[in-house]
């Protein structure tokens, strides 16, 4: 697949700093559920994304490294509400994908 082999385990949570630097450990390739998303490129928007039906910022629920032929980050965003979260278009999900 890569020349850069990666291990296939989940990280879960918020990344945690890295000792002596004071900076959190960001790594788009890593998947995760909660804390803030690791950018493989760019954010895709200016603000945050927003529910269609409540217009509430949606919360970041995860990122998912799914590499096929290149690398690839899908980020899932949902929204807090019950009502909102109960319907499709109470989630969103972006793709990011670098060759």
């Amino acid at each position: 697949m890569f020349a850069d082999a990666w291990d296939d385990s989940v990280h879960l949570g918020v990344p945690k700093a890295s000792k002596g630097k004071g900076a959190a450990v960001v790594d788009a390739r890593v998947s995760r559920v909660g804390g803030r998303p690791d950018w493989l490129l760019e954010p895709p928007f200016q603000a945050w994304p927003a529910c269609e039906l409540c217009r509430r910022p949606q919360v970041f629920v995860g990122q998912i490294y799914a590499p096929v032929d290149s690398h690839r980050v899908l980020y899932i965003f949902g929204c807090n509400s019950s009502a909102c979260s109960a319907r499709s278009i109470g989630w969103k999900i972006h793709r990011q994908e670098v060759p």
